[in-house]
């Protein structure tokens, strides 16, 4: 990279080779920036691994303290006799209850705003010492987890240098972590971390104008700092994903068959291994009625899938017509949205007023249809503003069924609506607008 390019620390948490929805934004944003005059410089985990960046980005990996929960060690002890396999068995079924609860509790009370401040408090000092040999003009810090937020704050604090919170999510308001929802005094004191970090910032990015609009009215003493850039898709890697589609998953699939495809979770809580059961009943009815057949059809869930989910497949019969990839690469994950034919996007929360799932942007990149099954709230207007959305409720076994036998015979790709610009969700076109904040924020 040009020496003559400005340098911006990026605090991201998530990033490559983490496999994760919240990868994607700080890996493009660090490929992209560098055409726009400034250059990147990861600081993240070291818990994923410690490759290197695909694009020649500087990445530096900090460890990351665990808790240890378990039991003490035996080494080097006596003992007069060694328990039996039940006893031992026991007890270690005791000693992981016991970690369960301890790390519940932790997570509730004493991991705020999330279990990975540890590394935030951790990642500190190597920050200071990166920022000193690096020569950064600009903090940049991502969220989810907010704590990469707190550890911005800091180094805005020791550098004085100017600070970038970007919120891919909510913080405190349709939050990722449930405790927020469940515990209102940890609510009120994240708030209260939350004001400090917008009081401190100097960019406040938030990915959805609904977000922009609430938190705006939250804090209307900090509106004026806040800026909307969304998530988007990578034409560059799309384009490379259709030509190079047959090197890919789904290349024994022949091209006569008709794919219906979803990519990544569909749960925003990792934790959870949720089965989309009114949307696997649906598929059954139309297997059973023959509006799909596996000679024809295929269904294919591209991402982690857990015990339940696999096994309600097999109880609904619909094993000869559903592929399970398992965890893709991102690549492979673009393949299979270019090989689709309809695109699924799947949420069953009563409201998502002010979130988009980020698949959402890569599904119109790709220029696919896509049936909705989503409720009301930011995905949905955004879906229906594109043209490309069929729509079905979320609870309704029948109305998903209705709306996949619609989305089976409207075969031709869709046409985007009058007025709706999928230009503007491209990431290098959202780089250059993040490189222009950070023009103005340094005088360049």
């Amino acid at each position: 990279m040009s020496e003559a390019h400005s340098k911006v620390l990026m605090l991201c948490y998530n990033y490559s080779p983490m496999i994760t929805g919240g990868v994607e934004r700080s890996v493009k944003l660090a490929k992209y920036i560098p055409r726009f005059g400034w250059e990147p410089v990861i600081l993240t985990t070291k818990r994923f691994g410690s490759e290197p960046g695909s694009f020649g980005e500087t990445i530096v990996r900090t460890p990351e303290p665990r808790l240890g929960l378990g039991g003490s060690s035996r080494k080097g002890r006596k003992s007069k006799k060694e328990p039996g396999p039940e006893i031992q068995s026991h007890r270690r079924g005791a000693l992981r209850g016991l970690g369960r609860s301890l790390a519940g509790w932790a997570g509730r009370r004493v991991m705020i705003p999330d279990d990975k401040i540890r590394w935030a408090l951790a990642a500190y000092m190597p920050a200071r010492r990166l920022m000193r040999r690096e020569g950064i003009d600009v903090i940049y810090s991502s969220s989810p987890p907010a704590s990469a937020h707190l550890l911005g704050m800091w180094l805005k604090s020791y550098s004085g240098k100017p600070l970038i919170l970007d919120l891919r999510d909510p913080w405190t308001f349709e939050p990722l972590n449930r405790y927020l929802n469940e515990d209102e005094r940890r609510r009120d004191r994240e708030m209260k971390l939350e004001r400090q970090c917008f009081e401190r910032a100097d960019l406040i990015v938030i990915n959805t104008p609904e977000a922009a609009e609430r938190y705006g009215e939250i804090y209307p003493e900090f509106a004026s700092k806040m800026q909307v850039i969304t998530n988007g898709f990578d034409g560059e890697e799309l384009s490379l994903a259709e030509r190079e589609r047959v090197n890919g998953p789904l290349q024994e699939i022949d091209s006569s068959v008709f794919v219906i495809s979803h990519t990544g979770s569909f749960s925003r809580h990792t934790d959870r291994d949720i089965s989309p059961e009114p949307l696997l009943i649906a598929l059954s009815e139309l297997l059973k009625h023959g509006t799909l057949d596996p000679a024809r059809h295929r269904v294919v869930f591209a991402g982690v899938t857990g015990p339940i989910f696999k096994s309600r497949i097999d109880q609904l019969g619909l094993a000869d017509l559903v592929d399970l990839t398992g965890t893709v690469s991102h690549i492979d994950a673009m393949r299979i949205i270019k090989r689709s034919n309809l695109l699924l996007l799947y949420d069953r929360s009563e409201r998502a007023e002010y979130y988009v799932r980020g698949k959402l942007y890569e599904y119109l990149g790709a220029g696919k249809r896509i049936l909705g099954i989503i409720p009301p709230g930011a995905a949905r207007r955004l879906l229906e503003s594109s043209g490309f959305g069929i729509f079905a409720l979320p609870g309704s076994s029948e109305d998903i069924a209705r709306a996949l036998a619609e989305a089976l015979d409207a075969r031709d790709d869709p046409v985007p609506a009058p007025g709706f610009d999928l230009g503007i969700y491209d990431r290098k076109r959202i780089a250059e607008r993040m490189a222009e904040y950070l023009d103005r924020l340094t005088g360049r």
